[in-house]
């Protein structure tokens, strides 16, 4: 009967350590940054703001630094005016940046809740062992660890393959808007901002449908009347943004139930069979 009310109360304080330290710990996981894309988005800034006319390479930030190429190019080549276009993509740069941050930090978060909970599983084991003397067989702490190892391989495929699906198309329609802005901001054809956009060429979700709207009734209008209203675009390229920033808190959520899903499933499961085998050493 004591032990049983031992293993009981183990696994309830396994569960209340395991919860305080997952809600501290996102308390403070958001502020880890991604040290290479900070150092990339650094010099990609540094160089817009006084390297552009260098002769330098353009620092690799994401797709920014092909629009950039771009614009160089076509500055060299017809001495268009490119000031706009820079301070435009500096901005979306900058609100690229702190998505990267954000999906950085869920995937980070994962890692340090997973291995921070798995060491309360693994020390918990040890205390049973000590305290009930009992001792459990290589082949089970073995499969036991295994199966830890298999959730973090699980979640980071999952992890990649959920972006990949739902925030691709809509990196890519954040792409293609900023390089027809800045197209178009730096007076080149309607007919060469179209092709190099490749906006037709987009996958479009449903959920992106009203955008898609706006942009070919926007490109309609500028073949229409041949100019461009300022505030129009502008305001398409915010909803843009809006829209892609919705996304990303949906795939936070999502990823949040994925994350309780193989915490549960491969480290307390796990906990739970170790604690089977002993109560099975004691007889219950």
């Amino acid at each position: 009967m004591e032990a049983l009310l031992y293993i009981s109360l183990l696994l309830i304080t396994y569960y209340l350590l395991s919860q305080l330290l997952s809600f501290s710990f996102k308390e403070t996981y958001v502020d880890l940054k991604p040290v290479p894309i900070k150092m990339r988005y650094q010099d990609f800034i540094e160089f817009l703001r006084s390297g552009v006319n260098s002769g330098n390479p353009v620092p690799r930030f994401l797709f920014y630094s092909d629009i950039v190429e771009k614009l160089i190019i076509l500055k060299r080549k017809f001495g268009v005016n490119t000031v706009k276009s820079f301070q435009e993509i500096r901005g979306a740069a900058r609100k690229s940046y702190k998505v990267q941050v954000e999906i950085h930090a869920e995937l980070i978060g994962f890692y340090l809740q997973y291995v921070l909970i798995g060491g309360f599983t693994w020390f918990f084991l040890f205390q049973l062992q000590a305290t009930l003397n009992i001792s459990f067989d290589a082949a089970s702490i073995f499969l036991l660890l295994v199966w830890q190892i298999l959730g973090v391989i699980g979640f980071v495929f999952v992890f990649w393959a959920y972006k990949y699906f739902k925030l691709r198309p809509v990196d890519k329609l954040i792409q293609s808007v900023n390089l027809f802005r800045a197209l178009i901001l730096s007076s080149r054809p309607l007919s060469e901002v179209i092709e190099e956009s490749r906006l037709k060429d987009l996958a479009w979700k449903k959920s992106m449908l009203p955008i898609k709207k706006q942009i070919f009734g926007l490109i309609k209008h500028l073949k229409e009347v041949g100019g461009l209203n300022e505030q129009d675009f502008s305001e398409l390229v915010y909803e843009c943004w809006d829209f892609y920033e919705q996304e990303i808190q949906n795939f936070k959520k999502v990823i949040l139930g994925i994350k309780l899903i193989f915490i549960l499933f491969f480290v307390f499961l796990g906990f739970l069979f170790m604690s089977y085998s002993a109560m099975g050493q004691l007889g219950f």
